[in-house]
């Protein structure tokens, strides 16, 4: 399902706790805003964490009376024209299917046993079918790698020839595949 067009005459919604907090930082720092996003991020949300409850707090509060006073506003506005107007257009947008610019319809992910790989590379990116496929790949690649591990102990355990030879081998495996978690 396609994500609704942004209503441009909605009131905007508040801001959390902490996107207040790193907006009053921007404006206070001239070092913070003119790091790149990603170091700014990371600057910000450590002294986020650094902060106490008590500090925490009043960025809260306000985060709090701004969601309150956003919902007595799209209660409101959700009883003007222009939101009537932009739920009707929003509807004929979402009858009209997909996009027409897209060029090959995106398939679901079948939950049979024998998927081939095809059907798998079709999913799109950052769905939820996405996503839980990437989680079962990692949850299967995980116990493949505890079990390999585990036979190579086993062998060198079984074996005290290979400990001796420090067989390169298995030593290969056991430190490549203990490496990688």
């Amino acid at each position: 399902m396609k994500k609704a067009p942004y209503d441009k005459n909605a009131p905007r919604r508040p801001l959390s706790a902490f996107m207040l907090f790193m907006k009053k930082r921007r404006q206070e720092s001239e070092y913070i805003a003119s790091q790149s996003f990603s170091d700014r991020n990371r600057i910000i949300a450590t002294e986020w964490a650094a902060l106490s409850a008590e500090e925490k707090q009043v960025y809260t509060d306000q985060a709090a009376e701004d969601r309150e006073s956003y919902k007595k506003l799209f209660a409101e506005y959700k009883t003007t024209d222009n939101y009537k107007k932009w739920l009707a257009s929003n509807e004929t947008v979402n009858a009209n299917g997909p996009k027409a610019g897209c060029k090959r319809p995106v398939k679901q992910i079948s939950h049979t046993k024998n998927n081939d790989i095809e059907a798998d590379c079709k999913i799109s990116i950052f769905t939820h079918e996405f996503l839980e496929y990437n989680r079962l790949r990692e949850v299967i690649l995980r116990q493949l790698k505890k079990h390999l591990i585990r036979r190579s102990t086993n062998i060198l355990n079984m074996n005290p020839l290979l400990n001796v030879l420090n067989y390169p081998v298995v030593d290969f495996f056991y430190w490549n595949f203990t490496s990688l978690g």
